[in-house]
């Protein structure tokens, strides 16, 4: 009769035991699950600045030729796969084509050099011409003097560049020169440079 009663107790000891270690969790036959698909943008950033309003020769006389002091072209950017900057001159507005245009006689200009130009000094200009030229190694060496290409056509490419900028961008030192003729008319002539950058 004990054996009988001490079995009943020990299994009712562990019923206890069972039920005590599975409270407070819940079971359920059906499974709910949701999911969310992570998705970001980054912005890319792009920006071209020039150091001054104004690249102007200053002196320039009769017969004679001179470059401009040099402007600084700035461009940052953080796409990684670089971008291209480009100059063309004119507006499509009051400037219709390449020329520098006397400020008060329009009918004096100068004549921008051929695209295709490549003349290492201004003085080989001819009469009435100009060109511009660039330096990316802070001066140390320029390019050749060319003519710009109109206003909304392909620019000039002055930087190809396949990695982002510096950090605190990447300087283009721009000029003009000019080759005035011995009949030029005096004042100032005209024209707008721009400067395009475009990210990889």
């Amino acid at each position: 009769m004990r054996k009988y009663n001490f079995y009943k107790i020990s299994v009712l000891v562990v019923a206890g035991l069972l039920g005590s270690a599975m409270a407070g969790k819940t079971t359920s036959a059906v499974t709910y699950q949701s999911t969310v698909t992570p998705e970001f943008t980054i912005n890319e950033s792009l920006s071209v600045t020039v150091s001054s309003e104004d690249i102007a020769i200053s002196g320039l006389t009769f017969g004679q030729s001179k470059a401009s002091d040099a402007v600084n072209v700035t461009v940052v950017t953080n796409n990684y796969s670089g971008y291209t900057l480009t100059s063309t001159a004119g507006d499509g507005n009051a400037y219709t084509d390449t020329n520098l245009i006397n400020s008060t006689d329009s009918s004096s200009n100068f004549t921008s050099l051929d695209t295709s130009a490549s003349i290492a000094d201004p003085t080989n200009f001819e009469y009435g011409e100009w060109g511009y030229s660039f330096s990316t190694d802070s001066q140390a060496t320029w390019s050749n003097y060319s003519g710009l290409p109109y206003y909304d056509n392909t620019g000039a490419t002055l930087v190809d560049k396949n990695t982002q900028s510096a950090a605190d961008g990447d300087v283009v030192n721009f000029r003009i020169a000019a080759k005035a003729s011995e009949t030029q008319t005096a004042g100032t002539y005209n024209n707008v440079i721009n400067f395009a950058v475009v990210g990889k």
